[in-house]
């Protein structure tokens, strides 16, 4: 299976942006509510495995649950800890958009593309 070329955004300045500007905010949240790392191993599983098989190959984008990426953990969140994360993190980007005041043109179209999709 060949990546989509749009699927670029989750190596350069997409979703993995998440993890890496919020390792502070991550961290802390992955102490406080005590989350141990999963034991995962990325791909297909053969005979005899007992490790979780969370993403078929090729990357990207294969864990469709909530998690978090921290000190090469992976932890899951069940709904009631990524409602406390989401909410958080969806909080700083509100402060952070509050300060914008003007943007490129791409940009623009990143943040319209999505506000759109949440409504």
């Amino acid at each position: 299976m060949k990546a989509n070329i749009l699927d670029r955004r989750w190596w350069y300045g997409g979703p993995w942006d998440i993890w890496i500007n919020n390792v502070k905010t991550i961290g802390e949240f992955v102490q406080k509510q005590n989350l141990k790392p999963v034991n995962v191993q990325f791909g297909p599983v053969t005979a005899g495995e007992t490790k979780a098989a969370i993403r078929p190959t090729p990357f990207p984008g294969g864990i469709r649950v909530a998690h978090l990426h921290w000190n090469d953990g992976l932890y899951l969140l069940n709904d009631q800890q990524w409602k406390a994360f989401s909410t958080g993190i969806l909080t700083q980007y509100q402060a952070k958009l509050a300060k914008v005041g003007s943007v490129g043109f791409d940009q623009f179209m990143d943040v319209a593309a999505g506000v759109e999709a949440l409504g």
